[in-house]
């Protein structure tokens, strides 16, 4: 089971619940999350989940593989009815995951058989990948359609929770099988079943005006999310995960802000590294600090220019 990041210490509610806020009470329908990594979007998705449990209008939290599965695009052995199946699978298989998670007496009464069927298929499907038996006549036989079996499914949520709205939020939506196209689409194709869509993107071409009225054109509400890079909110995150370290002045989180670009993983796991902080002065302390911080943005960047360009595909 995936862990909620709303019940860490990293977690300050105020400005998340702003975000929050913002996007439910919106009239738009399509938003995308966008901002610097370690910035709090995933946090979001977890909070708006959170917030609709046992409410009339609930947010499905979805999270998708990066890795490739079986092919990144359609090719002369994986076609598009391939890829159809696999997504069609793995939303329902999300829908259910939402289900157990929260709703376990309802999940076993009324989807637990679904999700036995969902794994027959899943299995012969995949043992047809793995035997290579995808370009046999039969391999279609066993499929489903696009939409079919996560239509039904989602109508058979909504009248059990007795839920008027149904959101879907997914997490780095451009990481997709490899930053596949195909995948994006496919998925595309399923925001019309939910009421509100939120998904979290790393495409470095969301900031260019060219791209920002074009997705505006097709309605997404583009919306960075900054909260890590506010002096309060840093301050409280270290404070609560860092008792026993003395508090230092605005200008050191200032700074410490600025090296780790808004970063608050990097924030976390620096004073982490710290073994015996009591030893130091506060000014060595400082120093080695914000020494440990360069050296892992600078880590994190190497990574981030040699792993493949996230694009998004709407």
């Amino acid at each position: 089971m995936e862990k909620d990041i709303t019940k860490e210490n990293t977690f300050v509610r105020e400005p998340v619940d702003d975000v929050t806020n913002e996007i439910l009470e919106s009239p738009s329908q399509k938003f995308i999350l966008t901002g610097k990594r370690g910035t709090g979007r995933s946090t979001i998705l977890y909070n708006l989940e959170n917030r609709g449990l046992g409410t009339r209008e609930q947010t499905i939290k979805m999270n998708f593989d990066s890795s490739i599965a079986f092919a990144k695009n359609p090719n002369e052995f994986y076609t598009e009815e391939v890829f159809l199946e696999y997504y069609e699978l793995m939303i329902c298989f999300q829908i259910l995951f939402f289900l157990n998670r929260n709703y376990p007496l309802i999940y076993d009464k009324y989807f637990k058989e679904t999700y036995q069927k969902l794994e027959g298929i899943s299995s012969i499907f995949f043992s047809q990948i793995n035997d290579g038996v995808y370009l046999s006549s039969d391999f279609l036989k066993i499929t489903l359609k696009n939409l079919d079996l996560s239509k039904q499914l989602l109508l058979k949520v909504k009248e059990l929770l007795k839920v008027e709205k149904l959101n879907m939020a997914i997490d780095r939506f451009d990481w997709i099988n490899g930053v596949s196209k195909t995948s994006q689409l496919i998925l595309k194709k399923y925001f019309n079943l939910f009421n509100k869509v939120i998904l979290t993107s790393d495409d470095r071409h969301l900031n260019s005006t060219m791209k920002i009225q074009d997705l505006d054109r097709k309605e997404y509400v583009i919306k960075k999310v900054d909260y890590s890079e506010k002096l309060e909110v840093v301050k409280m995150i270290l404070k609560i995960n860092n008792l026993g370290l003395e508090e230092f002045k605005d200008a050191f989180y200032e700074e410490l802000i600025n090296v780790c670009k808004g970063n608050l993983k990097v924030m976390l796991a620096v004073f982490k590294r710290i073994q015996n902080p009591q030893e130091l002065t506060k000014q060595n302390l400082k120093k080695l600090l914000l020494l440990i911080a360069k050296d892992d943005i600078k880590k994190q960047d190497y990574l981030d220019e040699i792993s493949p360009q996230k694009r998004l595909y709407l």
